[in-house]
């Protein structure tokens, strides 16, 4: 978005010294900001690669439960449902606690009343095809 309105401003005011440059420089901003975004990306990918193990989720949410319900509040009832033949992931169980928690956060914040959530996993084994049956989005209070 930086670089389209970048260029459009380039071409409006290629007259006008102080303007280009300040357009420019708004550019060049948007350049480190960009490379840095991405150098954190894969960074974290490369960590989370190296850290990566095979297990069943239904193995590691257990533990999680209390955490997932301390980050929740008491206002949320929370609901896990896991299919007990679920495969195996392989994924750095670090970064997957981190992302139930952040799950659970975020659904908090969006449930400020209370409510239920409904924490569900089942084998997938097409995502894109999923994707398209489930696509507008998220289902009401349900994290799939």
């Amino acid at each position: 978005m930086i670089f389209q309105a970048g260029i459009e401003g380039v071409r409006r005011r290629k007259n006008d010294e102080q303007k280009l440059n300040l357009t420019l420089d708004m550019m060049s901003e948007g350049v480190s900001k960009g490379k840095a975004i991405t150098h954190r990306l894969l960074s974290f990918s490369r960590r989370s690669n190296r850290d990566a193990e095979t297990f069943f989720i239904q193995d590691k949410i257990g533990p999680l439960e209390q955490l997932v319900k301390q980050a929740a509040t008491d206002q949320i009832i929370v609901d896990t449902e896991l299919e007990p033949e679920m495969w195996p992931v392989t994924v750095d169980p670090q970064a997957f606690e981190v992302a139930i928690i952040n799950l659970v956060t975020n659904a908090r914040e969006a449930m400020p009343g209370g409510g239920r959530l409904r924490i569900r996993g089942r084998n997938i084994s097409d995502g894109f095809k999923e994707m398209k049956l489930n696509r507008p989005g998220f289902a009401g209070g349900h994290l799939v």
